[in-house]
């Protein structure tokens, strides 16, 4: 009978073993996830104040509801262009021109 607790003891200790390496590969590529996320948009953020640079009066605030205040105005402007098709269409357009040398007067209504 010991004998039979013992290898149900060892087979619950491998389980849980088990468990705790997949939460613990599950955290490390949430992680992973997060550190790139962070990186693109350190480096998204960098390029965008770089070519507007009156966003940089923007001032993160010290916790999430002033900050949705401050950047609110911000975040409808981005909200508006994102979600005009016409508009983005426009904004690829002139990127693409751009990527080939070639200079396209946009017009944005």
């Amino acid at each position: 009978m010991a004998g039979l607790y013992e290898m149900h003891r060892k087979v619950k200790e491998k389980e849980e073993h088990l468990k705790r390496q997949i939460q613990l590969r599950k955290k490390k590529e949430r992680e992973s996830k997060r550190k790139q996320d962070d990186s693109r948009n350190f480096i998204v953020g960098g390029l965008v104040t770089k070519y507007f640079p009156e966003i940089r009066r923007y001032q993160p605030r010290r916790n999430k509801a002033e900050n949705a205040k401050e950047f609110e105005t911000l975040e409808n402007l981005l909200s508006a262009v994102s979600s005009n098709s016409e508009i983005m269409a426009q904004i690829r357009q002139l990127a693409e021109s751009l990527d080939d040398g070639v200079i396209m007067p946009a017009k944005i209504k």
